[in-house]
């Protein structure tokens, strides 16, 4: 990924997004997906934020951690009721699709970010890939087009650029997630400057 001067205007759609899990791994047993859209200069864009929480059937084969369902005991009510509550349905990754396809100017040149990348679209990806999936879901993007909060942040540390980092209202619901690290990334390309390509 490229970097370029901050340019205003520039026809970009961004998307920030979260999810959480039953597990710390790459076959995690997905509860929920939350994403804000952005728009080419990184606000929040007038498009309705996207919050799905999965079914649990369908899911057998992927990985339920003890510890985590234990810390999942320890979270708020609120964090909760947005990852347990009455599920959507099991098509997390098709109706993802077709929110980006509704809502984005060009849903082909989407950028997704998420931070930690690895982590959160990792899952996403595995459970694409996944053969027990009814879904049979395609990513709406490709590894090209995603981007990692957490690597410019570390870069930030790194050049000793300090910023204020907003937390989530809820933490650890995947929309009040999303919603923060999209203010933070913001903040810090606001900060330095510069708008990846």
């Amino acid at each position: 990924m490229g970097l370029v001067a901050l340019q205003h205007g520039q026809p970009m759609n961004h998307i920030s997004i979260d999810i959480e899990t039953y597990s710390l791994c790459q076959r995690a047993h997905l509860l929920s997906v939350g994403a804000v859209m952005l728009d080419s200069d990184f606000n929040i864009a007038k498009a309705p934020l996207f919050h799905y929480i999965v079914r649990w059937e369908g899911q057998e084969g992927r990985r339920v951690c003890n510890d985590t369902m234990m810390w999942w005991e320890g979270q708020s009510k609120e964090a909760r009721a947005m990852s347990f509550g009455k599920p959507h349905g099991s098509k997390p990754l098709t109706t993802l699709k077709d929110w980006i396809n509704t809502y984005a100017d060009d849903p082909e040149e989407i950028m997704v970010w998420a931070g930690p990348d690895w982590f959160d679209l990792g899952v996403l990806k595995d459970y694409a890939e996944d053969p027990s999936n009814e879904e049979n879901p395609v990513l709406p993007w490709t590894y090209k087009q995603t981007g990692c909060i957490s690597t410019i942040e570390h870069l930030m540390a790194l050049s000793g650029t300090k910023y204020t980092e907003v937390l989530p209202t809820v933490p650890h619901c995947p929309v009040s997630d999303s919603v923060a690290a999209a203010v933070n990334l913001k903040t810090m390309f606001d900060q330095i400057g510069w708008r990846p390509m």
